[in-house]
C-alpha cells in the first residue's frame, strides 16, 4: 500500500517549476520597483518573495521525504538474498 497516493505526489512535483517561475517573475518586479524608488512596492513583493522561498524550500523537502519513505517501503532485505553477498 502507497504512503502517499500519487496524485498528491504529482501535484509536489509539477508545483516544483510553477514555484521556481513564480519566485523568478516576483524577485524581478522587486528589483525593478527597487530600481524605480517605490520603496513601499518593493517590500511587499520582497515579503512575497520570500513566502514563495519558503514554499520553495518546503517543497523540496517534502519530496525529498516522500521519495526516501517510498524507497523504504520498496526495499527488499538484501541479507537474505544469497545472490546479492557473491563477490564475484
Amino acid at each position: 500500500m502507497p504512503l502517499l497516493p500519487r496524485p498528491v505526489f504529482a501535484g509536489l512535483v509539477f508545483s516544483l517549476p510553477v514555484l521556481i517561475t513564480t519566485l523568478a517573475v516576483v524577485m524581478g518586479f522587486y528589483l525593478i520597483l527597487h530600481l524605480a524608488g517605490d520603496g513601499l512596492g518593493a517590500r511587499i513583493l520582497f515579503g512575497v518573495g520570500l513566502g514563495a522561498l519558503i514554499l520553495l524550500v518546503i517543497n523540496v523537502v517534502l519530496v525529498v521525504c516522500v521519495l526516501s519513505l517510498d524507497a523504504l517501503e520498496n526495499q527488499t532485505d538484501s541479507l537474505d538474498d544469497p545472490d546479492v553477498n557473491e563477490l564475484g
